[in-house]
């Protein structure tokens, strides 16, 4: 990747990653909570286990953050019950190092207003510390929302300018179709997702 010229990459850290330590050498710089759904139960022993694997990602198993010694923003869905939950335990909002987003219009650092739906994809204002945005993006549904503003949560964080960030999700593409024939939908529940600066390959 660096040598073809990459200057970021946003990856998808599973919770099976973080408990099995693969991504230990990963120098994050920003780390997003998406949601938590029961996808994995069987790896896990209940939904309290499978929290705390994913809770490795932004912080240690005492409860520090890990904000200082591994680089990295962590944005956080508060929309999601267990987002919530990690965004109170590293305080965010009162001077910790996190941002957080709702596509559900709750109280945020970026939020979501007069969210649209039809045929052609979503509309929705966003309200972000660089001001009200109008956002429109070909995929349509209430994950695709969250995620666009999760997208642009992880683009304030490092520094981009929203107002050109925004328009540029008019351009995502939809997921290709399956060899099925039969269109994938994007979740947003599977796991949480880091964009990340390359870093040479490692051999252990």
């Amino acid at each position: 990747m660096l040598e073809a010229g990459d200057e970021f990459c946003a990856m998808e850290v599973s919770s099976h990653a973080l408990v099995l330590h693969r991504a230990d050498a990963i120098d994050f710089a920003a780390k997003v909570f998406t949601n938590l759904s029961q996808d994995h139960l069987d790896f896990h022993a209940d939904m309290e286990d499978y929290f705390a694997a994913k809770r490795l990602l932004f912080s240690a198993e005492g409860g520090t953050p890990l904000i200082e010694l591994e680089g990295g923003i962590s944005v956080i869905n508060v929309d999601d019950p267990y987002g919530r939950r990690l965004a109170d335990e590293l305080a965010c909002g009162s001077g910790g190092d996190c941002v957080t987003y709702s596509a559900a219009g709750a109280e945020a650092d970026l939020s979501a207003q007069d969210v649209t739906f039809d045929a052609t994809g979503s509309r929705f204002t966003c309200l972000s510390p660089e001001g009200k945005l109008e956002v429109e993006t070909p995929l349509p549904g209430d994950f695709n929302v969250s995620n666009a503003i999760a997208a642009l949560a992880v683009a304030h964080t490092l520094g981009l300018d929203l107002g050109e960030a925004a328009p540029a999700l008019a351009s995502a593409e939809q997921v290709p179709a399956a060899s099925s024939g039969s269109t994938r939908a994007s979740r947003s529940a599977c796991s949480s997702t880091t964009p990340t600066r390359p870093t040479p390959s490692r051999t252990s």
